[in-house]
């Protein structure tokens, strides 16, 4: 249920595993804007998934670096100035280590990662069922009734 990044992750884990999935939103149409624009690499200072390592194993990765991007630098200016006075690399560039292979974040919108998904997914002849709410559900010992 629902078609953001974390279901459409969820449906292509499963159909890659071979188990059959039916993905239903309830929105009208696929989300154009975005909410989120990166995803973390290991060395964030915060907790966080190696979200980057899982693009890779569902095969999604070599599309989300193509649309993405690194994290750019910011540039502090002095007042009524068009010239810099500092410039700070957001995310200065890692070299991989052997148990972190991306170490830097990548820039890409949620739309984008959301078109992504949906398009690895469409290899599996699937697709997200838009304008779908969840009525009931009703779990069986080895399938569930929607």
């Amino acid at each position: 249920v629902g078609a953001g990044p974390s279901g459409l992750v969820a449906a292509l884990t499963l159909l890659q595993n071979g188990i059959s999935v039916r993905i239903i939103a309830k929105e009208s149409k696929q989300r154009i804007g975005q909410r989120g624009s990166t995803i973390q690499a290991s060395d964030h200072p915060l907790p966080c998934p190696r979200s980057i390592e899982l693009c890779r194993y569902l095969g999604i990765l070599e599309d989300m670096q193509d649309q993405g991007a690194q994290a750019p630098f910011m540039r502090k200016y002095k007042a009524g100035s068009r010239e810099p006075f500092k410039t700070l690399e957001m995310d200065p560039l890692l070299e991989p280590l052997p148990d972190r292979p991306y170490r830097n974040a990548l820039i890409i919108g949620q739309n984008v990662t959301e078109a992504i998904l949906r398009s690895h997914i469409e290899k599996y002849s699937c697709h997200v069922e838009l304008s779908t709410r969840l009525e009931s559900f009703e779990q069986q010992s080895d399938h569930v009734v929607v």
